[in-house]
C-alpha cells in the first residue's frame, strides 16, 4: 500500500494568518487555485519518489477529513482522477487549538 498526502490549499484563515485548528474554514480563491494545480501536476507531471510512480492515475481512493477546506481539496483531486466520492473521516482532522480557534 502506497499513500500519497496532499495538504489542503490555503484556507479563508491561513489567508489572514489564523491559526484554525478544528475551526471550519473554506478554502480562499487562492486555495481553490492551489488544489487545482496540484491536480494538474498528478494529472501531468509524473512526481516520482524512489523510482515509483506517484500520478494521479495510480490513485484509488481519495481520504479526507470532514472540515470543508479538506473536503474541497479532495474533491477537485478525485475529479481530476475521475475517483467517485470523497471518503470523509473525521479522524483525520486536525488537532484542537481550543479557544484560539474560535470564529
Amino acid at each position: 500500500v502506497q499513500i500519497l498526502l496532499v495538504r489542503h490549499g490555503q484556507s479563508t484563515w491561513n489567508a489572514q494568518g489564523r491559526w484554525q485548528g478544528q475551526a471550519d474554514m473554506p478554502l480562499s480563491s487562492l486555495g481553490v487555485a492551489q488544489s487545482a494545480l496540484a491536480a494538474i501536476r498528478l494529472a501531468g507531471g509524473n512526481p516520482t519518489i524512489h523510482g515509483e510512480d506517484l500520478g494521479i492515475r495510480n490513485i484509488t481512493a481519495v481520504y479526507s477529513s470532514n472540515m470543508q477546506r479538506a473536503v474541497q481539496t479532495a474533491s477537485i483531486l478525485a475529479q481530476q482522477a475521475e475517483l467517485g466520492p470523497v471518503i470523509e473521516d473525521e479522524r483525520l482532522r486536525e488537532r484542537s487549538v481550543g479557544t484560539t480557534q474560535v470564529a
